[in-house]
């Protein structure tokens, strides 16, 4: 192997405009620096070793083979410096990205493998087909991805992630990321449109927070690039999955416009999307349909979601699940009446209706029988009588569909804002039981409270502090148990609120 001069390495490159080449370059520890517009070529390989340190400050390095950084060493890409390299990328040590380009430009192709690292600028131009640059681990560009030749493809475990500011330019047909494409968005609210730069585009209507959005695309795998319909493996979607992960869910029944776009490339078979709609999962495997069949052959397409999940697109032709057509959560009362209409069920056992209050953990509360086989809609209904027992401003709400084989799928997610207003209590039984009573209390503010017991003459008997979280509140008064026969007054005091009851005791 030959390698450039060590005497040079040692002093470090501050060459200004010239070009210095050697079949390969290995540096051994040393610290070597290009400033002022140089340029090195390197028709061979370029190994970085043991903790060296290569830093390009507006200065270029090509290198017409591979480029290995390994032990402690440091490829550093410093100010506006350019790495050209035509062969494979290989870090298992540092990459510093400061504001420089890494641009691989190969007519073979070439493997980029960064140990989850940061790069500021990729670049690609590369003519291999039919795909040019493999992404082996994740990689992180901080600020642009040009797309100027050839295809970048991902594994389904691995990402090309892009932090929020981050772009991508020149995706077209035959020249895209297939695999994930990970893009960030900070503070995302208001009713403007914003964009995620991997075909998909959120109007949040509400205060999402940070929201992550990743694009599975061109991978072909069943439930991981595209949805399949559980009941017949020959309807499937469009070779693209958005996985859609805000930091809150959107609330106060107003739903998120979300919007999506995919090329050709990804049709996967399906033929026309004169009739197309969204889909949304919940699950690895289970579909719903969210809005109406649309025409979408300029292969774009935006609904109303009233969660964020996982979604993609599929046509008439091709439905991806047994549909269920509306589902809803509302209030009535002190409680929740849901309701969900299906167009139609095949081998459908039951429903397990779920609840959180977190968006994340859910827990059965109802179970409603399914239809079995039925062409025809159907509608159902049920209530959830605890709503204000859960003590959240909003509680959520989904459907676990269930087969009689046992598969499963879930419905999106519905979002019930809860407003408590007033105040008030009732106690039960009344008269009073052998065990005392039960006070319910229902406030719309959370702190602290006392219930106090007295006799007709004003006398108190009895008192009892307690904490109140907003909404319906249990207070156990077993002591009343021991009053003799005769009537009391109850009196209920939080702050400024206060009430009076009649107990009597038989």
């Amino acid at each position: 192997m030959k390698h450039l001069s060590s005497a040079m390495a040692l002093l470090g490159l501050l060459l200004g405009g010239y070009k210095v080449q050697a079949q390969d370059f290995y540096n051994n520890g040393a610290a070597i620096t290009l400033t002022g517009g140089a340029s090195i070529y390197i028709p061979g390989n370029l190994t970085n070793d043991n903790s060296g340190n290569i830093t390009t400050n507006g200065s270029t390095i090509q290198v017409g083979g591979n480029v290995v950084n390994q032990n402690s060493a440091n490829m550093n890409l410093g100010a506006a410096g350019t790495w050209e390299v035509k062969g494979n990328v290989t870090n298992t040590a540092t990459i510093t990205p400061g504001t420089g380009t890494l641009q691989l430009t190969g007519t073979a192709a070439q493997t980029l493998s960064t140990n989850n690292g940061q790069l500021y600028n990729l670049t690609v131009n590369n003519s291999a087909t039919p795909t040019a640059v493999n992404v082996t681990t994740n990689v992180t560009v901080n600020n642009q991805l040009t797309l100027t030749n050839g295809m970048v493809r991902t594994t389904a475990a691995t990402k090309v992630a892009l932090p929020n500011g981050a772009t991508v330019t020149g995706e077209q047909s035959g020249r895209y990321v297939a695999g994930n494409l990970e893009v960030t968005r900070n503070s995302v609210s208001g009713a403007s449109p914003v964009s995620f730069a991997n075909g998909a585009s959120i109007t949040p209507n509400n205060n999402l927070g940070n929201v992550v959005v990743t694009r599975t695309a061109g991978l072909n795998t069943a439930n991981v690039s595209y949805g399949v319909n559980p009941t017949d493996n020959n309807k499937k979607g469009i070779d693209q999955i958005w996985t859609i992960a805000p930091a809150t869910q959107p609330a106060g029944g107003s739903p998120a416009t979300v919007a999506f776009s995919w090329l050709s490339d990804n049709d996967n078979g399906l033929a026309s999307f004169t009739q197309a709609r969204i889909w949304q999962s919940s699950g690895a495997s289970s579909w719903i349909a969210v809005g109406p069949y649309v025409n979408a052959n300029s292969r774009s397409i935006s609904g109303a979601a009233n969660s964020l999940s996982r979604f993609t697109v599929s046509n008439e032709a091709a439905p991806l699940p047994v549909e269920l057509l509306s589902f809803t959560a509302v209030r009535e009362g002190d409680g929740a009446l849901l309701n969900w209409r299906t167009a139609s069920e095949k081998n459908n056992d039951h429903f397990d209706v779920e609840v959180s209050t977190d968006g994340r953990s859910f827990t059965k509360f109802a179970v409603v029988a399914g239809q079995g086989t039925k062409a025809m809609p159907t509608d159902y209904t049920t209530t959830d009588p605890k709503l204000l027992s859960y003590h959240v401003d909003q509680v959520y709400y989904r459907l676990k569909q269930v087969d009689k084989d046992g598969k499963e799928s879930f419905s999106p997610v519905r979002v019930l804002r809860v407003e408590v207003a007033g105040f008030t209590a009732f106690a039960f039984p009344n008269p009073m039981a052998q065990n005392g009573t039960t006070v319910q209390i229902r406030t719309a503010e959370a702190g602290p409270a006392e219930l106090a017991v007295y006799d007709a003459t004003g006398r108190l008997l009895m008192g009892v502090k307690t904490q109140l979280l907003v909404g319906l509140n249990e207070v156990k008064l077993a002591e009343a148990a021991k009053l003799a026969t005769g009537a009391y007054f109850l009196k209920v005091n939080q702050g400024k609120q206060h009430t009076l009851l009649k107990l009597v005791r038989e």
